[in-house]
């Protein structure tokens, strides 16, 4: 090719078998990336039904505690009990924010007919483009599994603590009598 002509040549053979063999491997990792994100996604699933399992054991536990503070005056450290009875709401307040419904975080079925159905892409480039749909997908239900869990191990630790207190009061009672 003369690059002052300003004219382009077709590929020769080799150079056409080249850029074939390019675009074969290119396909064969958009494949592979495509698997391996499908993995990916049912991790996270299985990820945040024990992220939610435990949100709803501190709610149910927290509950107890609550109720185990309310059961009885307390005649003894009653500071000490109503701390214990805050606390635990405080984690039934965690275990709500972890359980809270979330916005759908995933490829849309319409918009994606809307966007492919029609398009003059190559199927390759369409596998390639919804791949990286799929990572933005898993990136942001990794993002939003991470705050429920911060919002879980919060709450243990209010219920942890409310769990002691209410112990230390129940003993305080328990003596002082």
């Amino acid at each position: 090719m003369n690059p002052d002509s300003g004219a382009t040549e077709a590929p020769t053979g080799g150079q056409q078998a080249a850029t074939d063999g390019k675009a074969q491997a290119r396909f064969a990792r958009v494949r592979l990336l495509n698997e391996e994100l499908d993995a990916l996604v049912g991790d996270s699933g299985t990820r945040a039904a024990s992220v939610l399992n435990k949100a709803s054991f501190l709610a149910v536990t927290a509950g107890v505690i609550v109720a185990a503070s309310t059961a009885q005056l307390w005649t003894t450290a009653g500071v000490v009990g109503v701390c214990a009875l805050v606390l635990a709401s405080l984690a039934i307040f965690c275990a709500a924010a972890a359980l809270r419904p979330g916005k759908r975080l995933g490829l849309q079925a319409q918009r994606m007919v809307d966007l492919y159905m029609d398009s003059t892409k190559s199927v390759r480039r369409i596998e390639a483009e919804i791949v990286r749909s799929k990572a933005q997908v898993i990136e942001a239900h990794e993002n939003d599994l991470r705050n429920r869990a911060t919002w879980v191990w919060a709450g243990f630790i209010l219920l942890g603590a409310g769990t002691i207190l209410l112990s230390v009061v129940y003993a305080l009672e328990v003596i002082g009598k």
